[in-house]
């Protein structure tokens, strides 16, 4: 729907793989150095860089199950500095002496920590049910979300003398339909925000690939399918086709787990298995 001119609002919003409640990607990068774009290897380089790096904070995950302690098996917070190893705070203040700030790195973790816990917060507390924040209202969004494909899910920690340890779990896939699944980045359960219900969710898999993509075949198998998400021929006609209301081509989707009946626009038919 066109807006007033002048009215500076948002008409639209597409967003594809987005981490609404975080990846444990992540946590991999803050603890380790690793991420899935960036190779197999921890790099202490990378590593030092992510503590230090408050937008990886704000990526932190925060759906249920994320992270459990695993003598007890209760939910860990990981936006509580008890939930981190020793060695995050020992980087900082090694960053602190560098650079003669006048702070404590403990008061720092709890500032990213505390700051990335207030955004999503606030994401999350997002209201589409007027249209005071979309003219459309939660017909103005549509949220692309990658499944079927092999992610981290869980990370459980554990209490040494050293204090907390990152035990990262084997990442699963269950395939489409269940909740174990996602784009190889970031987990299903992490894609679900708040502000809009599962029905409206749109699954793309790796097999919406066309033969005739090659090019997004080679940099599925090469960075994963959360990379090659926003060049897959499917979630561009996705996107057009919202932003265009006479957008004409082929469009299919995918319900979410725990989804029979999309509550998708009507241009938008339910395909795939």
């Amino acid at each position: 729907t066109p807006l007033a001119k002048g009215d500076a609002r948002v008409g639209r919003v597409v967003t594809i793989g987005t981490p609404f409640r975080g990846s444990l990607d992540a946590v991999f990068k803050i603890s380790t150095g690793m991420g899935t774009l960036t190779g197999p290897a921890p790099r202490d380089r990378e590593r030092e860089a992510a503590r230090m790096m408050p937008a990886l904070y704000q990526l932190l995950p925060s759906f249920d199950g994320a992270a459990k302690w695993t003598a007890t098996g209760k939910p860990a917070d990981l936006f509580a500095r008890g939930s981190w190893q020793q060695s995050v705070i020992d980087t900082m203040e090694t960053y602190i002496r560098l650079v003669k700030a006048d702070t404590a790195a403990t008061d720092l973790l709890d500032r990213f920590l505390g700051d990335a816990r207030t955004l999503i917060e606030t994401v999350n507390a997002l209201d589409l049910s007027g249209t005071a924040a979309l003219p459309d209202g939660p017909d103005g969004w549509l949220a692309i979300v990658g499944v079927d494909a092999t992610t981290h899910q869980h990370v459980q920690i554990e209490q040494s003398k050293w204090g907390p340890r990152f035990k990262f779990l084997d990442p699963e896939n269950g395939g489409p339909h269940s909740e174990d699944t996602g784009d190889g980045t970031v987990p299903f359960r992490g894609a679900c925000p708040d502000f809009l219900p599962r029905e409206r969710l749109v699954g793309v898999k790796p097999g919406d690939l066309s033969m005739w993509e090659i090019g997004d075949h080679a940099l599925l198998k090469a960075a994963g399918f959360h990379a090659t998400l926003p060049n897959v021929n499917l979630v561009q006609r996705l996107a057009i086709r919202h932003l265009r209301s006479d957008y004409r081509a082929q469009f299919w989707g995918t319900p979410v787990p725990g989804v029979t009946t999309p509550d998708w626009p009507k241009w938008l038919p339910v395909g795939g298995s």
